[in-house]
This record gives structure tokens, C-alpha cells and sequence, in this order.
């Protein structure tokens, strides 16, 4: 059965992704955590379907990457990532996972209230910066994707080159991401075979997804997972303290 509910995970995660540009670490994250056998292995889990997902949708774009508008911010997001993941193996399951629901509501309040408010100037320090928190909040929690979502949104105008561009961020990053985690003991056998049932699902919504691009309303999907953000984040918090 859980089998069954990763491959559903990842459909819907890469879905959203293909249609909005981010959003599949956050999706994971809020189902993984309960399915694996701990914290670790869910986020491993989901950053590696996610670079799947990643390096798909790139190859179908990749003529139209800006490559010069990534080398601060996949730098930056790199080193962060590195240290967030040290952070990480370290400490208990229960603490990650208040951490995460106490992540995902505020993430939800913002996306819900604040976002379409936030505007900045693109240059390199702007991409330096996004990058870092992008890595801090990967290593983290899976999710790197509002910083850079905010950053590549306002350097790439063209709608499509900015799906190109991030997703390329997103593959570049989680390689680097991936790797740290295999070293770290993060990826073990279960999370293997568990991957191989959620790439299925992946590839699966990388396709869907394709075909209803421009059909589905963008920002009632988005609505719908803050909505989900929120009430996950509040289940993390209690199952973890009580």
C-alpha cells in the first residue's frame, strides 16, 4: 500500500511541478515523512524524484536555458545545501518534523498573503542570495524552490525560459543535493526501491502535466496546496509531539 501511495505522491508532485514551475518537494514532503521508515530517507526520497523530474522537463527545454543566470545562484545554493545537510544528520526525527509543519505553515502564509507582494531587482547578489536559502530549505526540508522561484521569475520574463532556466537550477542542485545525501547515509536500500515506484508515478505527471499545460488554471493549483501546506504542516506538529 505504500507503494501505491508513493507512486500517487509523485504523479501529483510532478504534475503540479510541469504545470507551475516548482512545488514537488513541497508536495512530497508533506506525504513522504509518514511513509518512510524516517525523516532522512523521505528527504533523500524526495529530492531524488525530484531531480528525475528535473532533469525530464529540462531535456524537453533545454535550448531554452539561460545558463549565465545560473552560476551564482546554483553556486551559492550548493555550498548551503552541503551545510543544511550536515545540519540535518544530526539530529532527531521528531525535531525535523516540527521543524518541517512549522516550515510549511509559514510557507503557506506566505504564498497565501505575501508573495505576490515580494519583488526584487535582479543581480548577482539577488542571485547569490536566493540560491543560499534555495540550498538552506533543500537540505533541509526538500523545498528549495520559493527562493529561486521568486529570483528566475523576475530575471526571466518568457514564461518558458523561466520553466527552462529553474528547472535546470533544480537539476544542477539536486545532483549536488543527491550526492551529499548518499554520503551522508541518507539513501538506503528502501529508499531505492521506493524510488523506482515513484519514478514511475513521476514520469507519469511529467506527461500529464505536459498535456494540460495552459489548460489548468496555474493559481487554483496553487491555492490548493497552500491550502494542504497549511493543514500538513499542523499534522507534522502533532504527531511529532504527542
Amino acid at each position: 500500500m505504500k507503494y501505491f501511495f508513493v507512486v500517487l505522491v509523485s504523479f501529483s508532485g510532478s504534475l503540479i511541478q510541469r504545470v507551475t514551475g516548482f512545488g514537488f518537494g513541497i508536495f512530497a514532503m508533506m506525504f513522504l515523512p509518514h511513509l518512510l521508515d524516517s525523516y532522512k530517507e523521505a528527504n533523500a526520497l524526495a529530492g531524488m524524484l525530484s531531480l528525475l523530474s528535473c532533469l525530464v522537463v529540462c531535456a524537453q527545454l533545454f535550448r531554452l536555458v539561460d545558463w549565465k543566470n545560473l552560476i551564482l545562484s546554483s553556486s551559492a545554493s550548493i555550498v548551503f545545501t552541503w551545510l543544511a545537510v550536515r545540519f540535518v544528520s544530526g539530529q532527531e526525527d521528531n525535531l525535523l518534523k516540527v521543524l518541517l509543519g512549522l516550515f510549511l505553515i509559514l510557507l503557506s502564509i506566505y504564498f497565501m498573503f505575501f508573495s505576490h507582494r515580494v519583488h526584487i531587482k535582479p543581480s548577482w547578489y539577488a542571485g547569490l542570495v536566493a540560491g543560499g536559502l534555495s540550498g538552506v530549505l533543500g537540505g533541509l526540508f526538500a523545498t528549495g524552490g520559493p527562493p529561486v522561484v521568486v529570483y528566475f521569475m523576475e530575471s526571466e520574463k518568457d514564461v518558458n525560459r523561466y520553466l527552462a532556466t529553474i528547472q535546470a537550477y533544480f537539476a544542477i542542485t539536486n545532483v549536488f543535493s543527491t550526492a551529499v545525501k548518499v554520503a551522508s547515509g541518507f539513501v538506503t536500500g528502501s529508499v531505492l526501491v521506493f524510488w523506482l515506484f515513484g519514478a514511475a508515478g513521476m514520469l507519469a505527471g511529467v506527461y500529464a502535466g505536459k498535456k494540460v499545460y495552459g489548460r489548468l488554471s496555474a493559481d487554483l493549483i496553487k491555492k490548493l496546496v497552500y491550502a494542504m501546506m497549511a493543514a500538513s504542516g499542523v499534522v507534522n506538529i502533532l504527531m511529532s509531539l504527542f
